[in-house]
């Protein structure tokens, strides 16, 4: 339920959305011409998007388009056309506007083909100073995954922390929790980021386009940004006048899953609508291994499948609002809703029953969780004179319950209910911010966005505390053109944030008879600011090249559970314990990057050296748990180290249709106080993937592919003290699809096959890497998209 003074804040976003900026000033026209840049040909059906207005146009046959009654101000324009480059276009616009010939190369890189851009603060991929990738629907429905954050691993610099076949997050150059933010709506994702037994609450069926940001983003997201950002961005803008509605159906042999969402979209008159619901249905999972390690217990896994990793998800959202030619103002809200099995064998205290094959692989039983996800989010950007004031606005309630057989690690009553651990955090969030043109060569960016965020503790166990935080934050962000092929941007942050919670108190038992009070948790009231900034420089020497460069500091807050934590957390395996004396971790950051795109030949290289001090971590001592069959103590630590590395790519196309790309990544951390690596940060790791695209001949089946990759990891021995090593492997990887035409309709089918030799591995940021579980066997695929567009 909502509380009382979030229906308020509802209602003023509401007001904020019906009340939108209108000009009085009379409109004027843009138009253009699009062509092939070496054939001259006029191009049919290629999209011309003005990102403030969410608006798109598309070419008629003689490849013109025309915006009609737009207002003055400054507009950014994509022309994205398949087969193409895509075009990027600054419009400064005073009067009516012939933009004339408008010249896209043709290109066959996949990455290419989609426009890449930094939306925050619209700079093109040449123009910022960091490393960013774009992928869009069509990588995501070519590329599948277990998970939302499992796709994102093709990406270089993009690794994942997995538990089981449908649970991850992601993490960027090795960091991940709460060092990367998940920004959904134009606000970061507020759930309990430091879990790694409960994956991102996030609908991938309804993912259309990510901007994946490598390095340092406090300067725009605060705290939880120093190590990356995922803006997992929207389209507010259809064709209009048409009915866009579709369905896509999924299965995985391996924990015989189904998937299917459903979809429809209609723009009409500026009034703007889209739903979506989506659900999966999975049942235990499958790994190459009979048996495994818990506590020095060796354990039985009956028939290879692990007991009670079955669930089912469920996702619903809806967006509505006007795209106007002042701008757009859109409100929208996610349900996301999932139920899961904890496998028995890792959670509670071992015991071989508890292991034993029941009557279905499909059935839930305990130790499970529920977690539950709620969003409201207001998105509007409004011309206020040459200029766009841009605002996300907010309300997320995540629910999260762990459930498990009453059961106590010590001396003490068994409790009553099967609640373990239940958390309920609720969050109001905001940012507003103004894109200022100063001049044609100064561009400005001035913002404000703030939080607050309380979260309820409860349940027979303890992890954490009931915690409240707030915080705001301000910056300004300056971008100056040199010459058309220099760029130089730079940009300073204040912080200032509050975390408070109250000392939590346990019974102590002797002979099962209370005989008093131990303090389990401190109390917290504590105040932080923070200044930070970033220096950046770009410059393109020669066609096809750009160079890269960024100096930054960053800065991250304790978060509650480093604090505050002290009990036994069963979906990490481990008894986790804070430290109220920690302080904000912050770090000088240095980015270096080199890209060429040529004809034939695209390749990047983006190295990196961080050096934080402060760095919290969580750290795996040489002490045993107090309580009994609770296994080793991990305290959090702080200590000052570096951490370096880089990623890389190669995509060559020796012949039209035929792929060769490759890509990686490296991270090494140390700290000299301690003398060891950083713990729980990946080994080297990438891919390598040949691929070939043709269309194929008759009137059935349109453009297919097939490809096939190895994917690999070296052996990871940089590790911390007392953490395990875990030794490389390689898989490989099929993957087929094809298109079809039913009448005037155009439907997706694709096949792939994951790890198809059966190979045996461990992934060292797996949870259950410490119990000696591989990662789960062959598994197949398939995929069936049907998308539907009918004229209204």
């Amino acid at each position: 339920m909502l509380h009382k003074y979030t229906i308020r804040i509802l209602f003023l976003l509401s007001a904020w959305w019906i009340t939108p900026y209108v000009s009085a000033q009379n409109g004027i026209n843009l138009k253009g011409t699009v062509t092939d840049e070496k054939t001259g040909e006029r191009l049919e059906d290629a999209h011309i998007y003005i990102h403030e207005l969410e608006k798109g146009k598309v070419t008629d046959g003689s490849g013109k388009f025309e915006f009609e009654n737009l207002k003055p101000g400054n507009y950014h324009l994509h022309i994205t056309l398949i087969g193409y480059a895509p075009l990027i276009v600054d419009v400064p616009l005073g009067g009516t506007l012939d933009l004339g010939t408008l010249r896209l190369k043709e290109s066959t890189s996949e990455l290419k083909r989609v426009e890449i851009e930094d939306s925050r603060f619209r700079t093109t991929k040449n123009e910022i100073s960091q490393s960013i990738t774009v992928i869009d629907k069509e990588f995501i429905d070519k590329n599948p995954g277990s998970s939302f954050a499992g796709i994102l691993t093709k990406v270089p610099g993009v690794q994942a922390v997995t538990t089981g076949t449908g649970i991850a997050k992601p993490l960027i150059r090795g960091l991940g929790f709460n060092r990367v933010a998940v920004a959904e709506f134009g606000l970061k994702q507020e759930g309990q980021q430091w879990g790694a037994d409960h994956g991102l609450e996030i609908d991938q069926f309804n993912v259309e386009r990510v901007e994946i940001i490598k390095g340092p983003g406090s300067l725009l997201y605060g705290s939880d940004a120093i190590s990356g950002i995922i803006n997992i961005r929207p389209v507010f803008s259809l064709k209009p006048d048409r009915l866009h509605a579709g369905g896509l159906f999924t299965y995985r042999s391996n924990n015989h899953l189904f998937g299917y969402s459903a979809h429809a979209g209609l723009q009409k008159k500026g009034l703007l609508f889209k739903a979506r619901f989506s659900g999966q249905d999975y049942a235990d999972y499958a790994v190459p291994a009979d048996e495994f390690t818990y506590n020095s217990f060796i354990l039985p896994i009956e028939n290879r499948r692990l007991k009670n990793t079955a669930g089912r998800e469920r996702n619903a959202s809806v967006s509505m609002g006007l795209v106007k030619n002042w701008g757009y103002s859109m409100l929208s809200a996610t349900y996301y809703d999932l139920k899961a099995g904890f496998f028995p064998g890792a959670h509670g205290i071992p015991n071989v029953n508890d292991l034993s094959a029941d009557e279905s692989i499909r059935n839930r039983d305990l130790p499970s969780q529920d977690v539950k996800h709620i969003k409201v989010i207001s998105n509007s950007n409004i011309r206020i004179g040459k200029g766009w004031l841009e605002s996300d606005l907010g309300f997320q309630q995540n629910l999260r319950n762990e459930y498990s057989e009453p059961h106590t690690h010590g001396q003490a009553p068994t409790p009553q209910g099967n609640t373990e651990l239940s958390f309920s955090l609720r969050t109001l969030s905001g940012n507003i911010k103004y894109h200022h043109p100063i001049t044609s060569k100064l561009k400005a960016i001035y913002g404000i966005n703030g939080q607050h965020r309380h979260n309820r503790s409860a349940g027979y166990s303890f992890l954490i505390p009931s915690f409240t935080e707030w915080g705001i934050g301000a910056y300004s962000f300056f971008k100056y053109e040199i010459k058309p092929t220099q760029i130089l941007s730079a940009g300073v942050r204040f912080d200032y944030a509050h975390i408070q919670s109250a000392a939590f108190y346990r019974t102590v038992y002797q002979n099962n008879v209370a005989s008093g009070t131990e303090r389990v948790s401190p109390s917290i009231n504590r105040n932080y600011n923070n200044v930070s900034g970033a220096i950046g420089y770009t410059m393109i020497p020669k066609e096809g090249w750009n160079l890269k460069f960024n100096l930054g500091s960053s800065y991250r807050l304790p978060t509650a559970i480093e604090l505050t934590a002290n009990g036994i957390h069963h979906g990490s395996l481990r008894h986790e314990k804070g430290d109220s004396t920690l302080t904000s971790e912050r770090g000088i950051q240095f980015d270096f990057g080199i890209t060429h795109e040529g004809k034939k030949l695209d390749f990047g290289l983006s190295p990196f050296f961080n050096y934080y001090f402060g760095f919290i971590y969580l750290d795996p001592t040489s002490e045993f748990s107090p309580l009994p069959e609770a296994g080793l103590l991990w305290k959090y630590n702080q200590n000052d180290g570096m951490h370096t590395g880089l990623e890389f790519f190669v995509d060559y196309h020796p012949i039209k249709g035929l792929h060769l790309n490759s890509g990686g990544q490296f991270v090494y951390t140390y700290s000299p106080a301690t003398g060891y690596n950083f713990p729980l940060i990946p080994p080297a790791s990438g891919h390598a993937e040949v691929e070939y695209e043709a269309d194929m001949p008759g009137k059935w089946l349109g453009e297919s592919f097939a490809g096939i990759e190895l994917r690999w990891a070296a052996p990871q021995v940089l590790t911390a003290r007392n953490e395990l090593t875990t030794p490389g492997y390689g898989i490989i990887n099929l993957n087929l699809g094809t298109s079809f035409q039913i009448r005037s309709q155009t439907l997706k089918l694709r096949f792939s096959v994951q790890n198809i030799a059966n190979t045996k591995y461990f992934n060292h940021l797996s949870n259950w890497r410490q119990l000696g579980l591989p990662e789960p066997g062959r598994n197949f695929l398939m995929s069936l998209i049907i998308p539907l567009e009918i004229k209204i």
